[in-house]
């Protein structure tokens, strides 16, 4: 089993000097979909996120979202895994 724990797909700079793109996700799901193994992948629940991994099964989790001093606010989040 594989857990993945990438930083999620934002719009703005939260993680690092070179944030993950949705490009990176679509190579991810790729590679994910050739996998010999199961995996468990943790992202942020938006419509793009649902799209490039249509091919995998989700459940949705309600998480409270903390980053740096920023207020903690309940988010939405996906837990994607194959069969």
């Amino acid at each position: 089993m594989f857990y993945l724990d990438p930083p999620y797909l934002v719009k703005k700079k939260c993680y690092s000097s070179r944030n993950f793109v949705e490009d990176d996700f679509v190579k991810m799901a790729s590679i994910l979909k050739d996998l010999q193994g199961k995996f468990v992948l943790s992202l942020n629940d938006c419509d793009v996120v649902r799209e490039i991994f249509k091919d995998f099964d989700f459940l949705e989790l309600e998480t409270i979202w903390t980053s740096g001093f920023a207020k903690k606010t309940p988010r939405k989040e996906l837990l994607i895994r194959n069969n």
